[in-house]
């Protein structure tokens, strides 16, 4: 992307000059303040006090006090998992230091910290494997013999549903594997998905609150789902499921999956019994959501010169509808803007869905940026980044991509067919070749995704 920022934005010329002074610079500059300012350390150090032996966590519309038992008297153990979740400890291990005894948290693969204490476990993501299987039962070790006087906090990130792996009776690894990875691909949005989910696993949809009894527990969440409902985030492992097998049946059956699951599933799900928890949901706390993200973005918008508009905090449904919505949205701005305008940041976020029906490489954010590249194309004064909060989008390294008025004829140049890459699913190779991948290595969040558009005034930009 050649184009340079308009020189009269002296804000965001001297901010970015340094750095070249592009206009994907602003956009990732924006993009990684944003997720910086909801990493789990950050959030805990924002919302949570240890005062007097009490652990008080608060935002403007939840509060959670308790009282940490007296040295000796119990325990306390820290368990979770998901992808940020490690980030979430080191704000923990910050703020209650020697006090905490035991710990398992569950990561992603390459999303451990080195500088945390607590004890990190990693597994895959998005689909679960035996290294989940060990880590989950590690953690269920850890919160064996539990009495009533030790208190548990529990981190929950997007990704548990993943990383917490202890399949039902009868049903294999490889079994939960499979409907994984068909659920993904079918176009199935988490509500869907995290609803097939807890009818095949020991630990989610509740069921984790039985092993951490007689003990108190407190949840700490990051929410990856649109609505922050806990009993959804990481498939709400300390939330009693509320649908049942036929449920998911009618998940599976309005997908076109029930044909094409392992015998053990389908069987399991035909005869599970329908029978209602009378455990209650463990004492929560969101911590930070994609609307945190949202309003950080705004701000650093506006410390770089920038004019911030909030097209949609709630972002849903077919990744291409919604890219070439964005587009129009963006186009539209950008038509509006005089040459004494300041630039326009148009924000979104949310999670989108992609049905796969390709071999290809990528994830629902690089085909969005594969999308705009068509919807931009010859427009000079646009462009725009879409990206995983968590710094992955799908089994890839790269966060997102990248795309402008240019995309298109940079590919032709280069004979790459982008038809031939959307119809194969294969953005990842596409936006590599183009140099249009944006690889930041995980984040220490996971709240969505986040979609950044930038348009320029007239006659701000040099070629």
């Amino acid at each position: 992307m050649p184009d340079t920022l308009d020189p009269r934005s002296s804000t965001l010329q001297q901010r970015l000059q340094e750095r070249g002074g592009t206009v994907r610079e602003a956009l990732a500059d924006v993009f990684s303040h944003a997720v910086a300012q909801t990493r789990g350390e950050a959030l805990i150090d924002r919302h949570c006090q240890y005062v007097d032996q009490t652990f008080i966590c608060t935002r403007p519309d939840a509060f959670i006090q308790c009282a940490l038992p007296p040295a000796g008297t119990g325990r306390i153990i820290v368990v979770g998992a998901g992808k940020a979740v490690a980030s979430l400890g080191l704000g923990l291990q910050k703020l209650l230091g020697g006090r905490i005894d035991d710990s398992c948290l569950i990561v992603k693969h390459q999303h451990a910290l080195d500088a945390l204490q607590l004890k990190q476990h990693e597994a895959s993501h998005p689909l679960p494997d035996a290294d989940g299987v060990a880590a989950t039962s590690i953690l269920l070790d850890t919160l064996t013999g539990l009495g009533e006087h030790d208190l548990v906090f529990v981190l929950l990130t997007g990704g548990a549903s993943s990383l917490l792996v202890a399949p039902v009776d009868g049903i294999s690894l490889e079994d939960k594997i499979q409907v994984n990875e068909l659920l993904i691909h079918s176009g199935a949005d988490i509500h869907d998905i995290n609803t097939v989910r807890k009818q095949l696993s020991q630990v989610k949809g509740g069921g984790l609150l039985q092993a951490l009894a007689p003990a108190s527990a407190v949840a700490l969440l990051i929410s990856d789902v649109p609505g922050n409902d806990p009993a959804v985030i990481g498939s709400g492992p300390l939330h009693p499921d509320t649908n049942n097998a036929s449920q998911a049946i009618a998940i599976l059956e309005k997908y076109g999956l029930m044909d094409r699951l392992p015998h053990a599933v389908a069987e399991h799900l035909q005869n599970a019994p329908d029978v209602a928890s009378s455990l209650s949901p463990a004492p929560h706390l969101i911590l930070g959501d994609n609307q945190t993200m949202v309003d950080a973005a705004c701000d650093q918008a506006r410390t770089l010169g920038l004019e911030p508009q909030v097209l949609d905090s709630q972002l849903q449904g077919n990744t291409h509808d919604c890219a070439r919505r964005f587009c129009q949205a963006l186009k539209d701005a950008a038509t509006r803007l005089t040459p004494d305008s300041a630039p326009l940041l148009l924000i979104a976020a949310g999670e989108t869905t992609l049905k796969v029906g390709g071999k290809g490489k990528g994830g629902r954010n690089q085909e969005f940026a594969l999308i705009a590249g068509q919807e931009l194309t010859g427009i000079s004064r646009c462009a725009l980044l879409a990206a995983g909060s968590d710094g992955t989008d799908g089994p890839t390294d790269a966060a997102g991509g990248f795309a402008d008025g240019s995309s298109i004829e940079r590919a032709h140049t280069l004979g790459l067919r982008w038809q031939d890459c959307l119809d194969d699913n294969d953005s990842y190779t596409l936006l590599q070749q183009l140099g249009d991948l944006h690889v930041c290595g995980p984040t220490g969040t996971n709240v969505m995704d986040l979609v950044l558009g930038l348009a320029l005034p007239p006659a701000s930009i040099e070629r």
